[in-house]
């Protein structure tokens, strides 16, 4: 008995080893924050911020698969079981559908880096207003429970790549907006052909992950563009930053703009949270001359828009997993924001730390359960005609919107234009689904709009901001919105 327990005691150390495996990428980088997805797509695990995955405690069976979850990386596929037999798993990037990848030295990535930031700092428009078109879909699984679509003006004033210490003191406020027009569903219950009546739940007295179960938002968000201002302060796109990450050439090609470069790069250890505020992986696609084309990250940590004053050194634990795409246009003016693209779901996380208070999300559920009815969210921004703004007055009127949470007083409009939403609808990809799920067997879309855009008047400057938004369109563009 005595050698038997001796025996066990040698082994308990390969044991508990055996729990932890180490994510590697090909060139022996380990990798923070990597996702796998069950085969039910029900749960996740993910490896933390030293590219480490902890298999303790895993509530699913060993036969379990799960696969890489990425844009970035091979979607590789284990069982439970294997990961478990394992020490590290080494991991691929994904190839990109140009002309190859090729071997270049980091430092000479580094300088193309630093030309491209530099590019970018001095030809970013430091004062401009551009047309916002904003779509976001809601879903439960596979089922569209709501569309928001929004038209209208955004600012991006005092343009720089300064850090502020807390993101509301920012000069380059992401949430300068006012609304043109605004068509926005019902959100229907999962399950369910019933419309929901209350939409935000805040309770106190609760703990842990209860809170998903009680409270929910549904709101006009603008949380990516505070996500693409902290790509814009932490990321490669920031001379300051470049050397906080390492990085691989993914990809590079010949195009009209000349010569274009895919970059990957990840937060080198050490550099999390202290020096960045951001923990993960990204690509970056640049021209030679340093014009920014695409950033894309995965499932990031960033403590400059969300869970800002954490400073616990090590990451916690996302349970919306997303994706993030910011595209950038140039023009005679500059370098501006053409489009913001997110996209998460909610997922849960098999490998949750001890403690709930651990875990953060990137936006509020929208309604309870949000594991359960598996939301998941789609939001495309895109940008049009800038236009240079010298005048104070003109950037007075775009009080910020991001400080009071994304209000949704913001979309109110007085009186919204059907035939305009009519004719925006039928051009989208998925009107027949948006028609089958949303529609057929409900209220008609525009009787839904009309009724949502009531609820959202809060106050009586809604409407008022409102009229100055469609007559600071005219004035700027000499038309209407809607020609």
């Amino acid at each position: 008995m005595r050698i038997l327990l001796s025996l066990l005691l040698l082994l308990l150390p390969l044991i508990l080893q055996a729990q932890k495996v180490k994510v590697v990428s090909k060139d022996g980088d380990l990798i923070p924050n990597l996702y796998l997805l069950s085969s039910d797509r029900a749960t996740f695990i993910s490896s933390n911020e030293e590219g480490i995955l902890d298999l303790s405690d895993i509530g699913v069976s060993d036969t379990a698969k799960f696969t890489i979850m990425s844009g970035f990386y091979k979607p590789l596929t284990f069982s439970l079981r294997y990961l478990k037999s394992k020490s590290e798993i080494i991991v691929e990037y994904e190839s990109q559908k140009l002309m190859g990848a090729f071997v270049m030295p980091q430092k000479q990535i580094i300088q193309l880096l630093e030309n491209a930031a530099t590019y970018f700092s001095q030809h970013y428009i430091r004062d401009y207003v551009a047309v916002m078109h904003y779509k976001r879909e809601i879903y439960s699984r596979e089922f569209l429970r709501q569309l928001y679509l929004v038209d209208g003006l955004w600012g991006s004033f005092n343009f720089h790549q300064s850090p502020p210490r807390l993101l509301w003191n920012d000069k380059n406020l992401m949430g300068r907006f006012l609304t043109l027009d605004a068509f926005v569903s019902d959100f229907f219950l999962p399950d369910s052909n019933k419309p929901m009546e209350i939409f935000a739940v805040h309770s106190s007295g609760i703990s842990d992950n209860q809170i998903f179960d009680v409270d929910y938002v549904n709101i006009f968000d603008l949380k990516a563009l505070d996500m693409k201002r902290a790509i814009e302060l932490y990321s490669p796109l920031n001379k300051r930053h470049i050397k906080d990450f390492k990085y691989h050439i993914l990809s590079f090609s010949e195009s009209e703009q000349g010569k274009i470069y895919t970059i990957a790069f990840k937060t080198k250890e050490g550099t999390f949270p202290k020096r960045n505020k951001l923990l993960g992986s990204g690509c970056l696609t640049i021209t030679e001359e340093g014009g920014p084309i695409k950033v894309e990250v995965e499932n990031m940590e960033d403590r400059y828009s969300t869970r800002m004053h954490d400073n616990w050194p090590e990451a916690n634990t996302l349970v919306t997993p997303y994706k993030l795409e910011i595209s950038y246009g140039r023009n005679e003016l500059g370098i501006y924001t053409s489009s913001v693209v997110l996209n998460l779901s909610w997922i849960y996380p098999q490998n949750i730390r001890q403690s709930w208070k651990n875990s953060y999300m990137v936006e509020w559920n929208v309604y309870r359960k949000p594991f359960k009815n598996q939301y998941n969210t789609k939001t495309i921004i895109e940008f049009s005609n800038p236009i240079l703004i010298s005048s104070g007055a003109v950037r007075n009127l775009f009080l910020d919107m991001n400080i009071s949470g994304h209000g949704a007083s913001l979309s109110y409009v007085d009186g919204i234009n059907q035939s305009f939403w009519d004719e925006r609808i039928k051009k989208l990809p998925n009107r027949q689904k948006i028609e089958k799920d949303l529609y057929s067997d409900h209220t008609p879309l525009h009787e839904q709009a009309e009724r949502n855009n009531l609820r959202l008047m809060v106050d009586k400057n809604s409407a008022e901001r409102n009229k100055i938004a469609r007559s600071l369109y005219k004035e700027l563009y000499g038309t209407e919105y809607y020609d």
